[in-house]
């Protein structure tokens, strides 16, 4: 398969997983009971299971690495198996903010593994740790940018809501309460994913030695993930809900989204490199 078709079809299965993610999270819930997600949910996971499936066989003819195939054909399972249980019983519609993130996260994992290695190059472990530490850190931002646009969301509509003024853009948004759930929920999961990323940082990937703008990646990847905790803690002792949740969760994407952006710049201006 060429690299550009293969490369379309990872993009498209990702974001097939991602928007199901925050579909699903963005349901209300509370004193109006069980809402369903919209009808075209469904269709958009089809959509990243067939994705993910390609990939799949393709991987199978092409890769050496089972390790790879392995991780990969996990993650479709889980999709899949979604998929038939929320047709089955809507109100397991909850199931997604785990099974889809998880989803993606070994997708990204079997695109990101190395093939296998020739004597003389890394141990085996290192490129393991690697992947993982790569894979956590794409999932986890993605993640955090649907929990920025739910907390964005919430602002806006509360916003409104308070001039109480009614436009066709926010009248057709959630409820406050939705946003500020969703925006809750995809934080935590965008915060785990972040933690096991700096957990498997290779020798070397946080540390203050070296250039200036390594050290201040550093810096600002510690303080985004200082922020979310903060933010998180603030929710669960202090009873932060509504609009400082949503102010402080955009505080931390926005730093995060900052790394990331510099880790981008640096791999173009290496030619690709990480």
């Amino acid at each position: 398969m060429p690299v550009a078709l293969r490369s379309l079809l990872f993009a498209l299965t990702c974001a097939a997983y991602a928007v199901g993610t925050f579909v699903f999270a963005l349901r209300d819930r509370g004193e109006k009971g069980h809402v369903p997600a919209p009808r075209y949910a469904p269709w958009v996971l089809l959509l990243g299971c067939l994705t993910h499936g390609a990939l799949l066989v393709d991987a199978l003819w092409a890769s050496h690495n089972l390790s790879a195939r392995a991780l990969s054909a996990i993650g479709l399972l889980l999709a899949a198996l979604f998929l038939g249980v929320r047709q089955w019983n809507a109100r397991t519609d909850w199931l997604a903010s785990v099974v889809l993130p998880a989803a993606t996260l070994l997708v990204v994992i079997g695109e990101a593994m190395p093939v296998p290695l020739r004597d003389g190059g890394p141990p085996v472990a290192h490129s393991l740790q690697l992947a993982l530490h790569v894979a956590a850190n794409i999932v986890g931002e993605a993640l955090l940018l649907f929990a920025g646009a739910s907390a964005g969301a919430y602002l806006v509509a509360d916003k409104r809501l308070k001039q109480k003024a009614r436009q066709p853009v926010t009248a057709a948004l959630p409820s406050l309460g939705a946003l500020d759930r969703a925006g809750h929920h995809l934080t935590v999961a965008g915060f785990v994913l972040l933690t096991v990323g700096l957990a498997l940082a290779p020798a070397g990937g946080l540390t203050f030695a070296g250039s200036s703008s390594a050290r201040l990646r550093t810096l600002f990847g510690l303080l985004s993930w200082a922020l979310l905790a903060t933010v998180l803690a603030a929710r669960t002792f202090a009873g932060w809900r509504g609009r400082r949740s949503a102010l402080g969760t955009l505080s931390g994407v926005a730093v995060a989204t900052f790394v990331v952006a510099a880790y981008a710049v640096r791999s173009l201006a290496l030619g690709g490199s990480p």
